[in-house]
């Protein structure tokens, strides 16, 4: 019930703002065309028509600036990069464990406290802020706004604020208000855990603002995909986030976050995906089939982009490390799994460190029967080679033997003949 009334009062709001903007333009236009008769009374044709020639450009570029602007789901700018390839299907390739985690080391480098030299991806962020802020004879872009609130979302910390402070005017401009500036402040609201205003200002921007079609880095398959990802996965999560929020506020949640299946499954079973064996139970290294079917094509893509955005967010990467076990990469799932316990994200909830003492014992019982066979196989070769050797022994002896019996017989033939030479 509360559900249903949160999204009737958003879509409302979001309507009253279209409105409202309608309204203006409205009456922007019945002025400028009130100046136009009166003008064309005076004889001024050209002028008239000229007038309202410039209201229509004026009007299109306002409207067609936002379409320039770049997206910013979680985070992004025009140096952000894709990390993913793209099939002819659509749909990216995950990447493999180490190289994500590579990924995901790099940026969460971006926020760590500098020390007595800056790390050199954190001290770019910064030169590309500085840089920016030198800018003083023009209002920033849209692209510039999306490069200098990226890098300061990514350093975190005081930061945060001096973003907040430079896109929270923005909303109430709606010549500057766009996708890129709702999204950006409704992740500054996630990292403050404000979970209710990040819903509202990324519903804002799913639903109220065009989708950018212009991505200087992105190809037309990845802008779709991204595009589909706003709207059929991050959103819905910040929304679980409010909920869980609202159930609890201290204590520890001890589930994955509902992200599967998607919208558009169209399986019989749309319950919440289940990472469990055929049996019901947490299995290692594998998953059932019917909740295997729940998982789209791209799914540890998602994952890992969820992630890339949420770098310190321990249960979406708890998610990942359970993909990674449903595909059977069990090593790689337990190294996600002990990134969530250690430091900086401290996430130990009894499923997580259950299902990881499962996989730990599991893999020390893999790596005793590797050591087992390893050993098994090296005695198997030793008592090959003493068989071998064995027989060499046996057949040098045999051969010695004889090489003893011929030298004897020919030592009494040399000693026989002396004899019957020192006789005559």
């Amino acid at each position: 019930m509360n559900k249903q009334l949160g999204r009737k009062v958003l879509r409302r709001l979001s309507f009253l703002n279209r409105l409202k903007s309608v309204r203006l333009c409205l009456q922007i236009y019945i002025f400028v065309a009130f100046l136009a008769v009166q003008i064309a009374n005076l004889g001024r044709f050209y002028l008239a028509h000229g007038l309202m020639i410039l209201f229509i450009l004026v009007y299109l570029s306002l409207n067609c600036h936002e379409i320039a602007k770049i997206e910013a789901a979680g985070i992004y700018g025009p140096e952000e990069n894709c990390y993913f390839e793209f099939e002819k299907d659509g749909l990216p390739k995950g990447l493999g464990p180490v190289n994500f985690r590579n990924v995901l080391t790099d940026i969460l480098s971006y926020d760590f406290l500098p020390g007595p030299s800056e790390r050199p991806s954190r001290q770019k962020l910064i030169d590309r802020i500085q840089n920016l802020e030198k800018i003083k004879t023009r209002p920033l872009s849209g692209l510039e706004i999306a490069s200098l609130t990226a890098a300061e979302i990514h350093l975190g910390g005081i930061w945060l604020d001096r973003a907040m402070n430079r896109l929270q005017p923005l909303v109430s401009d709606r010549t500057q208000a766009s996708f890129v500036v709702l999204s950006h402040l409704s992740r500054i609201h996630q990292e403050r855990m404000e979970w209710d205003e990040a819903f509202r200002k990324q519903f804002s921007a799913v639903y109220d603002y065009p989708f950018p079609s212009n991505f200087p880095q992105l190809s037309e398959l990845q802008r779709k995909w991204y595009q589909r990802i706003e709207k059929e996965v991050y959103l819905p999560w910040i929304r679980s986030r409010l909920q869980d929020s609202n159930l609890s506020k201290q204590k520890l949640i001890d589930h994955i976050d509902p992200i599967f299946p998607l919208k558009n499954f169209t399986g019989s079973d749309k319950s919440v995906l289940e990472f469990v064996g055929e049996n019901g139970e947490y299995a290692v290294g594998t998953i059932a089939s019917k909740q295997k079917e729940k998982l789209p094509e791209d799914a540890i893509a998602i994952v890992q982009q969820m992630v890339l955005w949420n770098p310190h967010d321990a249960r979406l990467y708890w998610q990942l490390g359970e993909l990674y076990n449903a595909n059977g990469d069990i090593e790689a799932a337990l190294q996600v799994l002990d990134d969530c316990v250690a430091a900086p994200r401290n996430y130990s909830s009894p499923s997580l460190m259950k299902h990881r003492a499962q996989i730990r014992s599991v893999i020390e019982n893999q790596q005793k029967e590797k050591e087992q066979k390893k050993y098994d196989e090296q005695q198997q070769r030793d008592q090959l080679r003493q068989k071998q050797l064995n027989k060499i022994y046996l057949v040098g002896g045999f051969v010695l033997v004889i090489l003893l019996g011929l030298l004897y017989n020919q030592w009494r033939e040399i000693v026989r003949r002396r004899n019957r030479n020192t006789g005559n």
